[in-house]
């Protein structure tokens, strides 16, 4: 210990710029630390869901959507505008339960990008890690869903 007091008096510069560097790296992690979202595994999220604990939001687009989405999901496309700015409607909103919501996308990112904007409204938000990339590689089972389109309007409707 006298050695290391030693060195730190004789070279005193050298000790002052490993501790800043050790405070900036602690920093750096508390500030990563805060940020991180909250994230589901895909067995968590089956869990969640086998309870009926949680609401399952898919952000992917809508043909993306009805080729393959995980039960139950309730489809909320479009949410990134041509700024790459997310835009969150309040119908929409309104219509989300009081219960946790999972947020999925194709791979994760969308989904912690929404998050803190849905935080900030006052729900109680996830993401599942790795998005349907992660569901589908856990070979998960998924559901698919035919989209209306102005054509199949016109079929059924007859108009």
């Amino acid at each position: 210990m006298h050695n290391l007091w030693l060195f730190i008096h004789s070279q005193w510069s050298l000790s002052l710029a490993v501790l800043v560097v050790v405070l900036l790296l602690v920093c750096v992690e508390l500030i990563r630390y805060q940020r991180q979202e909250k994230a589901v595994s895909v067995l968590n999220l089956v869990q969640l869901l086998n309870r009926n604990q949680a609401m399952v939001v898919d952000l992917r687009d809508t043909e993306i959507y009805s080729g393959g989405h995980i039960i139950g999901a309730f489809s909320w496309p479009h949410v990134v505008n041509a700024n790459q700015q997310i835009q969150l409607d309040d119908k929409k909103l309104q219509l989300l339960p009081d219960k946790p919501i999972v947020l999925v996308c194709a791979k994760g990112l969308l989904s912690v990008k929404l998050a803190p904007g849905l935080r900030k409204r006052g729900f109680q938000v996830q993401i599942l890690a790795g998005g349907m990339q992660a569901w589908l590689a856990a070979e998960m089972p998924v559901v698919k869903a035919k989209v209306l389109t102005k054509n199949t309007k016109n079929l059924i409707t007859g108009v």
